[in-house]
C-alpha cells in the first residue's frame, strides 16, 4: 500500500509546535508544512497530535461608524480579532461588503487592545498503516476557528490543507461550541444531582 504518509499545510500566518505523534516520524518541517511518515519497517500507521497557534498575536480592533453601514447605526461599535489594522480593515470588509476605501470613508478606529497569546488549536491526524486512503482527523481544541480539509495522494499519503473558516462559518463554529458546552454543564448538573442522590441513600 505505499509508504504510509501525512502531510499537512497551513498559512504562514500560523505555527506548529513539535507534534505529539503516537506513531510514525517527522520527515519535513517548515514554517507552512508538515509531512509525516511511517517509521521504518513498523507494522502500524502514523499520526498524533499537532498544535498550531498564531505567529503574532491577535489584537482587538474597536471601530466607531461614522456613517450608516448595513444595520449598523452612526456611532454603533464595531470589534474584530486581527494581527495588525489591515487585517482588521480588510474583516470589515468583508463583514459588510464593502472596498477597503469605504471601510476607511465609514468608520473610525477608536482603540486597540493586544490579545491573548495563549489561543490555540489541536488537530489530531491518523493515517491506518496497510489500507488505502484511510485515515481521519477532528479538532480537539479550536480556539483559532480553523477549518481543515483532506485529499489523498499516491502511496496512501493523506494531504490536509489548514484554512480560517469565513466568519460566517465562525458564527456557526461558536454556536456549536455554545450548545456543546451548555450539553457539558447538564451532564455535569444531572451526574453531580445523581451523586448526591445516591449518597443520600446508602
Amino acid at each position: 500500500m505505499g509508504n504510509t504518509a501525512l502531510t499537512i499545510h497551513h498559512p504562514t500566518s500560523l505555527e506548529h509546535d513539535i507534534p505529539y505523534l503516537e506513531h510514525g516520524k517527522v520527515v519535513d518541517s517548515t514554517a507552512s508544512t508538515l509531512c509525516l511518515e511511517k517509521s521504518g519497517g513498523a507494522v502500524v500507521g502514523c499520526g498524533g497530535r499537532v498544535v498550531f497557534k498564531k505567529t503574532a498575536s491577535d489584537s482587538q480592533w474597536t471601530y466607531r461608524a461614522s456613517e450608516r453601514i448595513s444595520d449598523c447605526k452612526i456611532g454603533d461599535e464595531i470589534t474584530v480579532l486581527a494581527s495588525d489594522q489591515a487585517e482588521a480593515n480588510t474583516q470589515i470588509a468583508a463583514r459588510f461588503g464593502m472596498s477597503l476605501s469605504e471601510v476607511r470613508e465609514s468608520v473610525t478606529l477608536i482603540k486597540s487592545t493586544i490579545g491573548d497569546s495563549s489561543a490555540y488549536s489541536e488537530l489530531y491526524c491518523y493515517v491506518d498503516y496497510n489500507v488505502k486512503s484511510s485515515g481521519r482527523h477532528e479538532w480537539t481544541r479550536n480556539d483559532l476557528y480553523l477549518k481543515a480539509t483532506h485529499r489523498w495522494a499516491e502511496s496512501s499519503e493523506m494531504v490536509i490543507d489548514i484554512t480560517f473558516l469565513t466568519e460566517e462559518e465562525k458564527e456557526i463554529e461558536k454556536e456549536k461550541q455554545k450548545e456543546m458546552a451548555e450539553t457539558m454543564r447538564n451532564v455535569i448538573f444531572m451526574f453531580g444531582n445523581n451523586t448526591t442522590d445516591v449518597t443520600r441513600k446508602t
